[in-house]
């Protein structure tokens, strides 16, 4: 049933997420003909990325006729379509949700660990914690102060490992 849907030329799709899997799905159904509204609820494409390596992307995107969304989130998902958060609403037949993870960090915080900004835990610029006994891994923690997402660190190496 998806599949044959998905053949419809000019099919209202919403996909939500603007990271490597948002943008996979969306390169996907330009090329099935599908009529692509593509929502991110941050003010780039591709976050990890700095402002000038997205822009680019983001131009390359809209070329293709996508309707990019930044800066807003799916507020409600009706049977016609989804309403944004500033308030208009995109018609859509079919929704792919790319919106990716939110770290679950109930434990480190519990254990007094800090949180840092983005919602992960907090590391210093070599990606390792204050606390000497605790690794964390990609998916819990923050950014350093350079943009990078910390990744899982070993014993007393440099860096950190993803």
């Amino acid at each position: 049933m998806i599949e044959a849907a998905l053949t419809r030329p000019g099919l209202p799709v919403v996909v939500v997420g603007g990271g490597y899997t948002g943008l996979e799905a969306v390169e996907n159904l330009v090329a099935r003909g599908a009529s692509v509204t593509l929502v991110q609820r941050g003010e780039q494409l591709l976050a990890p990325l700095d402002v000038e390596m997205a822009a680019p992307i983001l131009a390359e995107v809209r070329a293709h006729g996508v309707d990019v969304r930044l800066g807003v989130r799916v507020q409600e998902v009706a049977a016609t379509g989804v309403t944004l958060s500033d308030g208009s609403v995109v018609p859509a037949e079919f929704i792919v949700d790319a919106s990716g993870v939110i770290p679950e960090v109930g434990l480190a915080s519990a254990a007094g660990i800090r949180i840092g900004a983005t919602g992960g835990i907090a590391v210093d610029a070599s990606s390792a914690l204050k606390s000497g006994t605790v690794a964390q891994t990609s998916s819990v923690a923050g950014r350093r102060r350079d943009g990078h997402r910390a990744g899982l660190r070993r014993g007393g190496g440099e860096g950190g490992v993803e």
